[in-house]
């Protein structure tokens, strides 16, 4: 009885959520007013891989910049502390 009471008050999935269409024709619409990309996949390729190289080349600045900083803030580790050399 009590099982009863439960389903039956229970919501369903989705249950007091706005009901959203996937209207084909308005998601068309949308892809005509985006401009066209005339790149290719090598261009593509090659863009991604400078942006990768300059974004290790960036970190690896930043690294060296925050040792310095801390060395000299800081002053030469104490001897038998692990002194990585980059």
């Amino acid at each position: 009885m009590i099982n009863d009471r439960e389903r039956a008050q229970a919501q369903k999935r989705g249950g007091g959520r706005a009901v959203f269409s996937l209207d084909s024709a308005r998601a068309e619409e949308g892809f005509r007013v985006e401009p066209a990309d005339d790149a290719t996949p090598e261009t593509i390729y090659e863009q991604r891989w400078a942006e990768t190289v300059l974004e290790a080349r960036i970190c690896q600045m930043m690294f060296k910049e925050t040792r310095f900083a801390n060395l000299a803030r800081h002053g030469p580790p104490a001897p038998g502390v692990l002194n990585f050399k980059n």
